[in-house]
């Protein structure tokens, strides 16, 4: 009986604790797409075109604790052709400039783009086989694994250090996830400096070699490097980001990326209209591949909760190859109800 009525106050005190949270709020958007790809040479995948829908619902509370720290979380579901999965969660707690947060997908961290655009990243528009605008050149980011963070915030920006104790620890449904290896650290700072519509972003991660039993051959100690810079005034904008990769190989028959600059620019024509540029460079470790580089040309309309742009993207040597088939280009229309 006792033990009955101690489980009973127990479930007393967690409904009166979720019932206390008054600032919580829900917001989502539906993506829409129309994608025309186009390959050039003499290859079979000459092109494709196609419709594409994604759906994202994002639950979100914040609270005052008894002790005067603010206690926020949020939960965000993402709809991706008929699968629906949690794409990132947060419990954060916050006392004056310090933060402390666990979650996947969460945090400041360096694979944030700072540079201004209309639309959204070429890479999605022209397709997986393209590689520098991924920034998935490195195996695993520790924002988008299981991860502790702490965040300290200043005048002139905020300090950030990340770290996921195994690459592997992706999973948001197991609370029983055990450390296989390849433990993730970053740390990166973002702020203006103290200047008026400057934003710098820069920053390390390394990713430790994989011990696990599984891990594949080869996946040894990475590191990327990242410093970014944008600046902006009245209806004009500015970016440049320079990315280094060491994958740990010094063999010259490796296919990684060594550097990545991406270059851009926006200008809005008016309160509803923009337009912007974007050029994305990679060169790679093995010296037999040609510079990757992809130009991006987009203009945006916003109609009030409804977003509209027509993008245009046009990559030479995909993945570093030398032959008329690794040329593609793109054409993207692309609309985004929020609410």
């Amino acid at each position: 009986m006792k033990k009955l009525l101690t489980t009973t106050a127990l479930i007393g005190l967690v409904a009166s604790s979720v019932s206390s949270y008054a600032e919580t709020k829900i917001k989502g958007s539906i993506e829409q797409t129309y994608n025309s790809i186009s390959q050039g040479g003499t290859s079979t995948a000459s092109g494709n075109a196609g419709l594409g829908q994604e759906t994202n619902v994002k639950i979100s509370s914040s609270k005052e604790l008894d002790n005067g720290m603010t206690l926020s979380g949020h939960l965000n579901m993402e709809d991706k052709g008929g699968s629906v999965q949690s794409d990132s969660t947060s419990i954060k707690l916050t006392s004056g400039a310090i933060s402390f947060e666990v979650g996947v997908d969460t945090g400041q961290h360096i694979h944030a783009n700072i540079n201004p655009r209309v639309d959204d990243n070429p890479f999605d528009s022209i397709g997986a086989t393209v590689l520098i605008g991924n920034d998935g050149l490195t195996r695993a980011q520790a924002h988008d694994k299981q991860h502790v963070g702490v965040a300290y915030k200043t005048d002139a920006g905020t300090l950030a250090v990340n770290y996921a104790p195994s690459q592997a620890g992706s999973s948001v449904s197991s609370s029983k996830n055990t450390d296989t290896g390849g433990s993730i650290m970053e740390i990166s700072f973002k702020g203006n400096l103290g200047v008026d519509g400057l934003t710098v972003l820069a920053g390390q991660e390394t990713v430790e070699a994989d011990d696990s039993a599984s891990a594949t051959a080869g996946q040894l100690e990475e590191e990327e490097q990242v410093l970014s810079v944008s600046y902006g005034q009245g209806p004009w904008a500015v970016g440049y980001t320079h990315r280094a990769y060491d994958d740990g190989d010094a063999g010259s028959a490796t296919n990684s990326i060594e550097t990545v600059t991406a270059v851009s620019a926006t200008y809005a024509i008016s309160d509803t209209l923009s337009i912007g540029y974007e050029n994305l460079t990679g060169e790679f470790e093995n010296s037999a591949k040609l510079d990757e580089e992809t130009d991006a040309f987009t203009v945006g309309y916003n109609l009030g909760g409804l977003g509209v742009s027509f993008m245009y993207v046009e990559s030479d040597n995909v993945a570093g190859g030398t032959t008329t088939a690794s040329d593609k280009e793109s054409f993207q229309i692309r609309t985004v109800y929020s609410f």
